[in-house]
C-alpha cells in the first residue's frame, strides 16, 4: 500500500475511531511515566484523533503537547475535541517520514503499528527526523506488534480484537481481523480489520479496512534503531513493562540518542 492509500484508509476510520477505542486505556500509565521521565514537551507521530494526547494534556504533567498525522479526517475529529475542551494541543498534518516542525521535544513517540506501515526506507527516514526533533537527552518510544505473536495466529481466520457496548444507542461494535502472510522474506503481513455494528434487532452493518504491515522482528528493530543512532535504554513486551519474550504481543523500545 502507498501512503496515499493509508491516508484514505484512516480517513474512512476517523468517524469510528473514538467510539471503537472509547474504553481503551491500557497504554495511559506507560506514556504518562514516559512523559514524567522525559519532560513536558511531547510529540506523537500518528496521533489519530488524539486519544493519548488528550490524556497526557489533562494529566497536567505534559504542558506542551503536539500530534502529527497523515489523515486530515483524523485531525478534524481531534480538533473538534480541542474546540470543545479548549485544550492547548497543537495538531500538525503530514507524513512522519518527512517533517520539519522547527522545534525540539523532550519525548517523541509512535505506537499502534504506525511504524510498520512503512517500508525500510520510510522507517529510516522517520528515525532521522525524530533525531532532528529531540532535545538533548530527550527520549523516543516506538511500540509495534511482535511479528512472532502475529504469525502464531491462524492465517485467514477471524480473530476477535474487542467488543464495544453502546447502551445509549442499543448497539454493539465487534472488531475482528484476519491476517495473511504476503511475503515471508520481507515479513509482509496483510491485515484486514472488520467492524461490525450490530443494532437491537441483530442487523449488522460491516465496514472493512485492509492494511499491510512491513514487520521487523525484535533483533531487526534493535539493529535498525542502533544503526540509526539511537541507544535502547529499555525494551518491553507490554505496556505494563513486562520483559519482552517471543510470546509477547508487543515490542516497545524506550530510546535516547547515542
Amino acid at each position: 500500500m502507498e501512503m496515499n492509500d493509508y491516508q484514505k484508509l484512516w480517513d474512512r476510520r476517523a468517524i469510528f475511531f473514538d467510539i471503537d477505542y472509547k474504553d481503551y486505556e491500557q497504554d495511559f500509565s506507560f506514556f504518562l511515566d514516559a512523559c514524567k521521565k522525559s519532560g513536558d514537551s511531547v510529540l506523537e507521530l500518528g496521533c489519530g484523533t488524539g486519544r493519548l494526547l488528550f490524556f497526557l494534556f489533562q494529566s497536567q504533567h505534559c504542558k506542551d503537547v503536539s500530534g502529527r498525522d497523515l489523515s486530515k479526517e483524523m485531525l478534524e475529529e481531534a480538533q473538534k475535541k480541542i474546540n470543545k475542551s479548549k485544550s492547548r494541543i497543537r495538531l500538525i498534518h503530514g507524513d512522519m517520514r518527512d517533517f520539519h516542525i522547527g522545534r525540539n521535544f523532550h519525548l517523541i513517540f509512535t505506537m499502534g503499528n504506525s511504524f510498520f506501515m512503512m517500508d525500510t526506507e520510510g522507517k529510516r527516514s522517520t528515525l532521522n527526523h525524530v533525531k532532528e526533533h529531540l532535545k538533548d537527552e530527550g527520549n523516543f518510544v516506538v511500540e509495534v506488534a511482535n511479528p512472532k505473536y502475529l504469525l502464531s495466529k491462524p492465517q485467514d481466520t477471524f480473530i476477535r480484537l474487542r467488543t464495544v457496548n453502546l447502551p445509549e444507542s442499543q448497539k454493539n461494535i465487534v472488531i475482528f481481523y484476519t491476517q495473511k502472510i504476503e511475503d515471508n522474506e520481507t515479513n509482509k503481513i496483510k491485515i484486514i480489520w472488520f467492524r461490525d455494528e450490530i443494532d437491537e434487532n441483530g442487523s449488522i452493518t460491516r465496514k472493512i479496512f485492509p492494511i499491510t504491515f512491513h514487520c521487523l522482528f525484535f533483533h531487526e528493530m534493535e539493529k535498525l534503531l542502533i544503526e540509526s543512532g539511537f541507544k535502547i535504554m529499555e525494551s518491553y513486551g507490554s505496556f505494563y513493562k513486562h520483559p519482552f519474550n517471543e510470546n509477547s504481543k508487543r515490542m516497545i523500545f524506550f530510546c535516547t540518542i547515542r
